[in-house]
């Protein structure tokens, strides 16, 4: 159930002037009804709010399913611009991890392990063609080969890049 900030207010007021106006919704007014009520209006205004209302609601708990699936998920994953740059990095049970000093940087910087030019390549292409691409690339840890498989896959204007270990399928291939 939704409260505080994210419950509706209509203020319902005989002043309509700007300053009114701007005190109302400074004090966290969805909307703003002046006297002498038109009814009708009221009517329509408030299925609005109640369809909003319903419909951020909405919104939030499939935030709350897509993190908590986001959560159990082993792989690392990491939201980039179509110029490489890091946005976010959400390490996983693997290897992969960045300082947060990254974030502004390329994701080759930031990841150098990836190969760089390939990883740049292919997130433009995937920027330019909304395509999903994906690549498989070894890297060394304490001398100890692991495999890795980095998918991306377009998200609004940006590319998301989830990166798996995948030397166990690798070994029984």
């Amino acid at each position: 159930e939704l409260q505080g900030d994210h419950l509706p207010v209509v203020m319902l007021t005989g002043l309509d002037d700007f300053d009114s106006i701007n005190r109302a919704y400074d004090a966290g007014a969805t909307d703003f009804i002046t006297k002498p009520i038109n009814w009708e209006l009221f009517k329509h205004r408030t299925r609005y709010l109640l369809r909003a209302k319903d419909t951020f609601q909405a919104w939030v708990e499939a935030e709350a399913r897509n993190e908590a699936i986001v959560s159990a998920l082993p792989d690392s994953i990491a939201r980039v611009r179509p110029d490489g740059i890091l946005l976010d990095f959400r390490p996983g049970l693997g290897e992969l991890s960045v300082a947060p000093s990254a974030y502004g940087r390329t994701i080759s910087e930031s990841l150098p392990e990836l190969a760089g030019p390939q990883c740049m390549y292919q997130l433009e292409r995937v920027a330019a063609t909304r395509q999903p691409f994906s690549i498989e690339y070894q890297i060394q840890v304490l001398g100890k080969p692991i495999d890795y498989e980095a998918r991306a896959v377009p998200i609004g204007e940006n590319v998301l890049i989830i990166f798996r270990n995948i030397s166990k399928q690798k070994m029984f291939a």
